[in-house]
């Protein structure tokens, strides 16, 4: 799945799927992406990315959108697992507005921005035992998000920024619930 001038694989409002063993590189927006059109308000929920390799998305010409390696955004229950995500021109994978989601087992390098984000309202989401290295910022950011569990990572020698960095806003200060170890 390859040079296409949007997302590679885009799971659009769409439940119950397997995205497998796919080679989604060089794509124009994000290489996988599991979320609603803007004016949409639907969850996607319970979907597979397993096993894919994410490589080289997100370096086309259109302003404004995401360019991440694997984007969850409005999604709830998905599995990211033992997928290659690598030299993205933003996030290796990314989850907004995403609620128990597990990644684990994944190979995140080389993207341009972090290694994975939770981010913008994200609830018990779990990071399991994955690889996160040579980022250009930092390994892992968890903003504005509550419950998360980071769990048996190796997060090393992302460049620019923290192995893990957490941040709140006075909305969330009082909920934030995150297990590291």
């Amino acid at each position: 799945v390859s040079k296409n001038k949007h997302e590679g694989i885009h799971l659009y409002c769409a439940n119950r799927n397997e995205v497998r063993n796919n080679e989604v590189i060089d794509n124009d927006l994000s290489g996988i992406a599991v979320m609603p059109w803007s004016a949409c308000s639907c969850i996607t929920e319970d979907n597979i990315i397993e096993e894919n390799n994410v490589t080289h998305n997100g370096y086309g010409p259109i302003p404004g959108s995401y360019y991440d390696g694997i984007l969850l955004i409005k999604t709830r229950r998905n599995n990211v697992t033992n997928n290659f995500v690598n030299d993205n021109k933003d996030v290796g994978i990314r989850l907004a507005e995403a609620t128990q989601n597990k990644v684990e087992g994944n190979n995140v390098t080389k993207n341009g921005l972090s290694g994975v984000i939770f981010e913008t309202t994200s609830q018990n989401n779990a990071l399991l035992r994955n690889n996160i290295t040579f980022n250009q910022q930092g390994g892992v950011a968890i903003v504005n998000s509550e419950y998360a569990t980071v769990l048996e990572n190796n997060i090393e020698e992302n460049q620019a920024g923290d192995g893990i960095f957490i941040t709140t806003t006075p909305q969330t200060a009082n909920k934030l619930n995150i297990l590291i170890e």
